[in-house]
């Protein structure tokens, strides 16, 4: 079968292989306090790519539970359609895209998925895309 974007494996329960040269991606666990991850994705080169290199989280809660995510910091790159660098999170429906931000103006917006499991996908065409995000259930 063919995982949707950000899941791998045979039963595609697993985060997706990151192909970013710097990526600090994995599954994490949400409680009911916010908990705050510095991210980075992309490399030290200068030299841009003809695709995105990718950098996966998994967010997963209790059943029963929404996870909720909030942008903190935005990539440096902050341009129409976040061509070189952003942040998608898939909330709910694993087979469309997901919310992709790349604009200090998305600081502090509350994103709540549809149930207990999340993906955020970091990506970069060219230089290295720092950014933050907390995340939690309720």
């Amino acid at each position: 079968c063919v995982c949707p974007r950000g899941f791998a494996g045979d039963s595609c329960d697993a985060t997706a292989k990151s192909d970013a040269p710097v990526c600090n991606g994995g599954t994490l666990t949400a409680t009911d306090q916010p908990q705050s991850v510095d991210a980075s994705v992309g490399t030290n080169d200068f030299v841009p790519y003809p695709v995105a290199s990718n950098c996966y989280w998994m967010i997963n809660a209790p059943a029963g539970k929404k996870i909720v995510f909030n942008l903190t910091a935005a990539p440096s790159s902050c341009v129409q359609n976040c061509a070189w660098q952003g942040v998608e999170i898939l909330m709910g429906n694993f087979d469309t895209y997901g919310v992709t931000m790349c604009c200090p103006s998305m600081i502090g917006q509350e994103f709540t998925a549809t149930g207990n499991l999340a993906i955020v996908r970091g990506f970069a065409r060219s230089n290295l895309a720092n950014f933050s995000f907390t995340y939690r259930y309720f």
